[in-house]
């Protein structure tokens, strides 16, 4: 029996020391930093583009920041104006200040004018004008279509933090319409003017109000004439304070005496304007070389503070109000005007000084 028991032992531990080992788990075995990808490698969707793969295009006469739908063929009636935009309150003077018209207006007629700097360093501005062609008038209308300003949502705005500032408004009448208020808008572009290290797309949001703006206000004055008015209006004041600048009043047949006799205002209190026309006006205009003049003025050893500048067609003026009030009666319009692609558009006025 135990011969029989010890040869079923050894058999048995034989069969045992035959079977394969075990294989080790390999998740406890530490493995290497290389071969574990990192907690980061999460894929993005494929329908959300990585920016680094789709960059913004950069911006060209004809290729806006926003893409816009292929210009087609406009016709319609036009406006008496086409092109307007105005701040709430201009503040440009001291404490007596009469109210600037706006400082970019197209007519429905092609005529442009714009307020433009004559010697900015002295605080001289004056009014320029050009009379556009249908083509020239198409072109700046179909480059606003194309920012995609017809478009613009004002609840997008945004700024990089404009204070004390006032709203400014921008109208635009063709083949579709849009009047916009905003805050800060013209102060913002004006920054971009004077620094070149800001960036315009962190500065002001949408490009659709920002790149409409900037054409207005950084308008070409290229070909551009100075503009002699038809009225011309005349604040005249006693000042308590100093004014900027002083002038000899050299038009010896208007006597300033007179005219404070007849509109002026005692000491430092806002004044109705004198309207002036015909010969009078281009004489007192060119008397301060054509543009407007804010400033003391003498004749005959008499000072007064004295505001020069043109009323501009279908401007209304109210107290330190100016509006424009258009009349088709007033102004030869076309029964209709017709844009086209083929008109083009205009390159976005670059930022510098004005």
């Amino acid at each position: 029996m135990n011969r029989i028991f010890l040869l079923a032992l050894i058999c048995v531990l034989l069969i045992v020391g035959c079977e394969p080992a075990t294989p080790i788990a390999t998740a406890t075995v530490a493995p290497n930093p290389s071969q574990t990808p990192s907690p980061t490698r999460t894929h993005l969707p494929t329908r959300t583009p990585v920016a680094s793969v789709t960059p913004l295009p950069s911006f060209t006469p004809t290729l806006m920041d926003t893409p816009q739908p292929t210009l087609i063929p406009h016709e319609w009636k036009p406006n008496p104006v086409l092109i307007t935009y105005s701040q709430d309150s201009f503040g440009f003077c001291a404490d007596i200040c009469p109210p600037d018209s706006s400082p970019f207006i197209l007519y429905g007629d092609g005529t442009l004018i714009i307020h433009g700097p004559y010697n900015p360093d002295n605080g001289e501005w004056h009014y320029l004008y050009k009379k556009l062609n249908q083509s020239e008038v198409c072109r700046i209308l179909n480059t606003i279509d194309q920012t995609g300003f017809f478009d613009f949502d004002p609840s997008t705005y945004s700024t990089s933090g404009v204070t004390d500032s006032g709203n400014w408004r921008v109208e635009v009448y063709a083949w579709r319409n849009k009047d916009i208020s905003l805050y800060g808008l013209g102060d913002e572009v004006n920054f971009l003017n004077q620094d070149p290290s800001l960036s315009p797309s962190d500065t002001i949001k949408p490009s659709s109000v920002r790149n409409t703006f900037t054409l207005l206000y950084n308008f070409p004055l290229t070909g551009l004439d100075v503009y002699i008015p038809k009225l011309l209006g005349v604040w005249i004041w006693k000042s308590s304070f100093g004014l900027p600048r002083t002038k000899t009043w050299t038009v010896d047949n208007i006597s300033l005496a007179k005219l404070y006799k007849k509109a002026g205002s005692l000491v430092d209190a806002l004044p109705r304007p004198i309207y002036l026309d015909g010969k009078d006006a281009e004489n007192i205009y060119a008397m301060f070389d054509n543009s407007n003049y804010y400033g003391e003025v003498t004749q005959n050893g008499v000072g007064y503070g004295v505001y020069v500048r043109p009323v501009l067609p279908f401007e209304q003026i109210s107290r330190d109000k100016s509006a424009l009030v258009p009349d088709a009666k007033q102004i030869k319009l076309l029964p209709s005007l017709q844009c086209s692609p083929a008109d083009g558009t205009m390159p976005i006025p670059p930022y510098g000084p004005k």
